[in-house]
Formats: C-alpha cells, sequence, structure tokens
C-alpha cells in the first residue's frame, strides 16, 4: 500500500511541469484565439491591379497544441481573381508591407518572420505576450491591429490601412497640406502617438519615419507598426540561438530601450526636417508664422542633437507641443473653425460691401433724381410701362441769355461751356430751394416747371414767381472770365395752365412737357428782355391768388402780339427788387 502511495505521489511529481506547461499553453492559446485571422477574408492586392485570394484556415483545438504535425496549417490552391480597375491602388511602403482587404476594411500585411509555427509561437510566451499587448493598444494616433495568421511557416500581422496614405506622400503631392497650420497638427498628431508608445508597456517604437504615419479619413495621423520592432528583435534573437550560428555569427548586441527611444526622438526630428524645411510651406501671418518658426526650429534641433543623452524625451516633446498648441484642433476642426471664421469675415465684408453698395445706389439715385422724377426712376428699374400724364394746371419758366450769341461769336467753345457750366451750376442751386423741377437745359435755354411732375395744387405759380426773381439776381452775378466787364442778364418767361408730361426714347430717355402752355411760355420768354421777366395773365391770376403774394410786383405791359393768340396783355414781375438795367 506505502508503495502504491509512493509510486502515485512520484508520477504526481515528475508529470507536474508537463501539467503546468500544458494549463500555460491553453491560456495562451485562449489569448491569442481572437488574433488568428482566416485567410479567405483577407484579399491581398498585387501590382498588377489583380488580387490573390489566398484561402488559409487556421484550425485551432486542443489537439493543436500537442503536437507539430497537426499545428501546421492546410493550404489551399491559390485563385486568382480579376480585379483591375475593382479596387483603388492602394500606396505601398516597403517597412508597411503589402495592402490588402479584410472583411471589407482597407489593411496592410507585414510578414515578420519564417519559419515559426504555431506550436513555437506558443510555447514561448515573449511571442505571444508582445503580440498580445500590441493587439491591446489603443489610441487615436496609432494604427490598430486586426491580427495575425501563418502562412509556409511565415508569421504575418494584419494592421490597419487608413485611407488617405502616408504623411510621406502627403506632403509631396498634396499642395492642400502646404498650411504650416495643418502641419503643426499632423506633427502634434505624431508626437501625442509617440508619447504614449514610450509610455507604455511596448515602451519604444523602432521605426519611426514619415513614410509610416498614415492619415485616415479625418486627417488624424495614425502611426503604424507600433511594437512590431520589439516583436521583430525577438523573433529574429531566437534564430540566431540555435548553436550553427551563435558558433559562427555571434548575436549584434541589442539596443537597449532607452537608446530605441533616443532613436525614437531623432526621426520626430527627422519629420519636422520634411514637414517645415519646404519652401511651399504658406504662412498666413508671417508674425506669427516666424515666431512658430523659431519654436519648431529649436525643437527640431534638440531632436536632431548629435548626442542622444541630450535629446528630450517624449514627455518633455509632448509637454512641449501642447504649449505651443499643435494639437490644440485636428485637421477636421482647424478647418471647420477657419470656415467659421471666414464665413464671420464674409459676413463683415458682406455687410461693409452691403453698405458701400447702398451709398453708391444712393449717389446713383441722387443723380438719376436729378434727371427723372422719382416715380419714373422706380417705373423704369420694375421695367413698367410709362404712360403721359395730363396736368391740368402748372407753370412753365423759359429762361435764356440776350448775350450768348455775342459770346459764341467772340469766344473759344471751351470759354462758352466754363460760362454755361457756371450759369447753369447756379441756377441748379437756386432752383433746389423752390417746389420746382429743372426740366431741361439746351444752350443757353433753361426750363423749370412747378406742379409737374408732383402736383401742389395752385401754388405752382407763386412758386415759379419767387424763383424767377432769384434767377435773374443770380444770373446777373455771373461773369464771364475772359471778359469781366460783360454783366449776364438773362430773359425769362413764364406760363401757367394745362401740361402733357411723358418719357421719351428707352436709351438716356428724356422727361419732356409739351402743349400750348409750353409753347406760349416760350413765347413770354422770347417776347421779353434781358434782365426782366416776361409773364403771361394766367400766372398773374394764380400767383396774385395766393394768400402770401406780398412779395411780388407787377406791372403791365400792355397788349402784345403773340404768334397764335393775338394781341395779349402780359405784364412784367418786378418783385421787391429794384431793377437792373
Amino acid at each position: 500500500m506505502q508503495i502504491a502511495v509512493g509510486v502515485t505521489w512520484l508520477i504526481i511529481a515528475l508529470s507536474g511541469p508537463f501539467i503546468r506547461r500544458y494549463i500555460r499553453l491553453k491560456v495562451l492559446h485562449s489569448r491569442l484565439a481572437h488574433l488568428l485571422i482566416d485567410h479567405k477574408k483577407v484579399i491581398i492586392t498585387d501590382q498588377q491591379g489583380s488580387v490573390t485570394v489566398e484561402n488559409t484556415l487556421l484550425q485551432l483545438s486542443d489537439t493543436n497544441l500537442r503536437s507539430d504535425s497537426q499545428l501546421e496549417l492546410s493550404l489551399s490552391q491559390k485563385e486568382q481573381v480579376p480585379g483591375s480597375g475593382a479596387m483603388k491602388k492602394a500606396e505601398s511602403h516597403p517597412s508597411l508591407g503589402l495592402p490588402a482587404t479584410y472583411r471589407d476594411q482597407d489593411v496592410y500585411v507585414k510578414v515578420l518572420a519564417h519559419g515559426m509555427s504555431l506550436k513555437t509561437f506558443v510555447k514561448d510566451s515573449s511571442y505571444s505576450a508582445t503580440i498580445v499587448t500590441l493587439s491591446r493598444l489603443r489610441h487615436q494616433c496609432l494604427a490598430e491591429l486586426h491580427g495575425m495568421y501563418l502562412h509556409d511557416s511565415a508569421l504575418t500581422v494584419v494592421f490597419e490601412r487608413p485611407a488617405k496614405g502616408s504623411l510621406k506622400n502627403t506632403l509631396e503631392h498634396n499642395s492642400f497640406f502646404h498650411d504650416v497650420d495643418l502641419r503643426l497638427t499632423l506633427l502634434g498628431n505624431i508626437i501625442e502617438g509617440l508619447h504614449f508608445i514610450h509610455t507604455s508597456e511596448i515602451k519604444y517604437h523602432g521605426e519611426l519615419s514619415s513614410g509610416i504615419c498614415l492619415l485616415n479619413d479625418r486627417y488624424t495621423i495614425r502611426v503604424a507598426l507600433a511594437g512590431f520592432q520589439r516583436l521583430t528583435s525577438k523573433l529574429q534573437a531566437r534564430g540566431e540561438r540555435s548553436g550553427f550560428r551563435r558558433l559562427f555569427f555571434p548575436a549584434k548586441k541589442d539596443l537597449t530601450t532607452s537608446e530605441y527611444q533616443q532613436n525614437d526622438i531623432r526621426a520626430i526630428g527627422l519629420i519636422m526636417q520634411e514637414m517645415f524645411g519646404d519652401q511651399t510651406v504658406k504662412k498666413d501671418n508671417q508674425s506669427v508664422a516666424n515666431r512658430m518658426e523659431r519654436d519648431v526650429e529649436t525643437l527640431m534641433r534638440s531632436c536632431l542633437d548629435q548626442n542622444p543623452s541630450n535629446r528630450p524625451t517624449s514627455s518633455s516633446l509632448q509637454k512641449r507641443a501642447t504649449s505651443l498648441k499643435f494639437a490644440s484642433r485636428s485637421v477636421v476642426e482647424l478647418l471647420m473653425h477657419r470656415i467659421q471664421t471666414h464665413a464671420e469675415t464674409l459676413e463683415q465684408e458682406v455687410a461693409l460691401r452691403t453698405d458701400e453698395l447702398i451709398e453708391e445706389m444712393k449717389k446713383v439715385d441722387d443723380l438719376l433724381k436729378e434727371m427723372l422724377p422719382i416715380g419714373i426712376i422706380q417705373k423704369l428699374r420694375n421695367q413698367e410701362a410709362i404712360e403721359a400724364e395730363l396736368f391740368e394746371s402748372g407753370t412753365i419758366l423759359f429762361s435764356d441769355i440776350p448775350a450768348f450769341s455775342h459770346l459764341v461769336s467772340q469766344y473759344t467753345p471751351n470759354e462758352v461751356l466754363a460760362f454755361l457750366s457756371q450759369i447753369h451750376s447756379m441756377f441748379d442751386l437756386v432752383v433746389a430751394d423752390f417746389d420746382a423741377y429743372k426740366v431741361e437745359t439746351i444752350n443757353d435755354s433753361y426750363v423749370v416747371a412747378s406742379g409737374i411732375p408732383q402736383r401742389n395744387g395752385e401754388r405752382h405759380a407763386l412758386e415759379v414767381c419767387k424763383l424767377a426773381v432769384r434767377l435773374r439776381i443770380a444770373g446777373a452775378s455771373v461773369t464771364v472770365s475772359a471778359a469781366a466787364d460783360i454783366v449776364v442778364c438773362p430773359r425769362i418767361g413764364i406760363n401757367s395752365g394745362l401740361v402733357a408730361a411723358g418719357v421719351v426714347g428707352t436709351r438716356m430717355p428724356r422727361y419732356c412737357l409739351f402743349g400750348d402752355t409750353m409753347n406760349t411760355a416760350s413765347r413770354m420768354e422770347s417776347h421779353g428782355a434781358a434782365n426782366r421777366i416776361h409773364v403771361s395773365g394766367s400766372t398773374r391770376s394764380l400767383a396774385m391768388a395766393s394768400s402770401d403774394n406780398d412779395s411780388l410786383k407787377f406791372t403791365s405791359r400792355g397788349l402784345i402780339t403773340i404768334k397764335g393768340k393775338g394781341q395779349v396783355e402780359t405784364f412784367w414781375l418786378r418783385g421787391l427788387e429794384k431793377p437792373i438795367h
């Protein structure tokens, strides 16, 4: 009995290591199960644009852990599927591996080691622990590991392939990223990703470059191959441990974690050199850009220091980048902020331009009002038909310069034009003070109407009479610069009655008055005298009927012959002023 018990304990003692090893393998197997990928779902794009579907099924069972022969992968025949034009050609980089798709996601596949079996991989806990650690890395600036597979004794990993390609390719071919703020944002993403790597379990990157910094569809940097150097070093060290290799090819001394981290910092400096050494970088705000250039150059020089111990750590680099606000916003947020700022600036610009436009339109309106009545202007703008209008009562004033023919014969055209501009401008200032409308000027003739186009009851006669007195005084004050001794004395005629008014023409339209009243007013002017105001009887009657006519004084001229009218009594309007002879 004692012998049986002793034998039992002996068996247990001897089998203990095997049991523990089996349990360890089972645990590792369970940890790796979610990382093993079905080859049927991996489609690799070749250089000719076709795709190769590798049907490799990984069978995981308890027996997989017990014999090498059962652990080998069963490989099916490769099938060629035409894919020319069906898939967008992906950017390829030697360090990244081959572009592929996995479950409708863009991925890279990269061979890490050859001569590897699943049993060997599982038996060495350092391999499996490292690959599990890599699969658990999660950061917005790191490319995710999807899984792994073994094929032809080659260990291959599958990891994320962001949509916009590498930073290196983007800087070389996308002019959109010539903007310095966008590049600073991307640099901030890289520094954040490296800081996370250095403070995680994998401790260093080892292969950092602009070629493996990838941009996703939101233009955020996703650093690829994080931890792959660590895993590759372990796999290479396994091959160098064989007796033959150890005897004839002594293993190279591996770098320390600190040395790897210092190399990563130097890689950041090289990336900064690529990003900001380009002369095409755009600088919107020159003063801010100059300050940022100095900060970036200082940071870059410290990262590229020849003495590795003088280079900053990832933590100090990340703090410096944060203080400089390299990645305070993502590229999308930065662009949205710019769009919003541009929209606000545009709104202000539009408001300013609108005010300027309104001011210019006001000037145009003021000019048009001098040429056409306001009501006519509105109708012309609205492309409305303008019908002739009949005014039952209105007063018309005609004025000319009797000495004008003498001036024309004695002086140059420029001097005559200067004279006409001076006297008509003087008349325009006077008319602006009365309820009257300037109709037109023809050579020395000046035509004014009241009660047209704005009706003013029976006041139009009084308004024009007062206006005539002022025009006579204004005309007498104008002299010819070439002949200062000549006093200009306007001849004025006034008549009241029925008037028809309307716009004539479509190009340079004119507001014209028609009717017998116009003809008679013209006759009053032509039958008058220099420095005199010749008034018809109808105008005198309307003016005297007004309540505030105390300032007007009329003198009968007697009967005169008017063409088409016969003998008509007319009047001189003297006003309160002393006549000028």
